[in-house]
């Protein structure tokens, strides 16, 4: 198992990658110095992916393969918001009556999401059509 860890800058701040064996396995919000990015091709394909992302490429789309570990529950939530059109929101409790679960679990599955911004969650709002509890912000930075 190649196990590789970079930070790439984007408008968002500073974004860490993980790659095992050329599939993302986590990527989240870091304080951490950018670091020299990798040669190593799936690194390549990542940041070029992101780039088209935050240039509003209207025929972009993610292809890059991903690995989602978690609970049942947490991996059924990160599927349907894989569902979410492009430009949609929906709230915690659309989701959580899909799931048939309570909008507080299907949060806390939000914020532990492990692929930010591919797996959007940025697209569930709460009820009232704020971020809820979970807004990416300090708590969603990684430690490192």
């Amino acid at each position: 198992m190649a196990l590789l860890s970079f930070v790439f800058p984007s408008p968002l701040g500073h974004l860490r990658a993980c790659l095992e064996d050329d599939i993302l396995v986590g990527l989240s919000y870091t304080r951490k110095p950018l670091t020299r990015v990798p040669r190593h091709k799936a690194a390549q394909d990542l940041i070029r992916q992101f780039k088209s992302y935050f240039a509003k490429d209207p025929k972009h789309r993610f292809r890059v393969k991903i690995t989602l570990r978690g609970t049942v529950f947490q991996t059924q939530v990160w599927q349907t918001l894989q569902t979410i059109p492009v430009g949609t929101v929906v709230s915690y409790g659309d989701i959580a009556k899909h799931l048939r679960s309570g909008p507080r679990a299907v949060g806390h599955a939000c914020g532990c999401n492990p692929v930010a911004i591919i797996v959007p969650c940025h697209r569930v709002l709460a009820a009232g059509g704020g971020l809820g509890g979970y807004t990416g912000g300090a708590a969603a930075l990684d430690p490192l």
